[in-house]
């Protein structure tokens, strides 16, 4: 018996008995429900961010993705890269000094 066969063996017992208990499907779909509401809360606030455009326009998507993300032609092997750009940070008042640590002899 291959990997493929045993593979589909696996696949239609599991169907079977996800046909005989149908309260095993309900776990499942509550975590993905509740998932996509947790992601919802960390893109939400990204995503309605106001540029001064319609959230339907183009514009304010372009403006959304230069404001987190930046693109610079590295002078590497590989060509252009998109880093993520602290501008968000500096807008939104997260970007603060970091301290300077002085470390005193002993």
């Amino acid at each position: 018996m291959g990997k493929f066969e045993r593979s589909w063996l696996l696949f239609k017992s599991s169907i079977s008995v996800i046909a005989r208990n149908k309260q095993l499907l309900l776990f499942p779909v509550i975590i993905s429900v509740l998932s996509v509401v947790i992601m919802l809360f960390f893109v939400a606030p990204a995503a309605l961010w106001p540029t001064g455009h319609s959230y339907a326009s183009l514009e304010h998507w372009q403006t959304i993705g230069s404001t987190f993300f930046s693109v610079s032609n590295g002078a590497g092997t590989h060509g252009s890269r998109i880093t993520y750009s602290p501008a968000f940070d500096r807008q939104a008042g997260l970007a603060q000094p970091r301290p300077q640590v002085r470390l005193h002899p002993l």
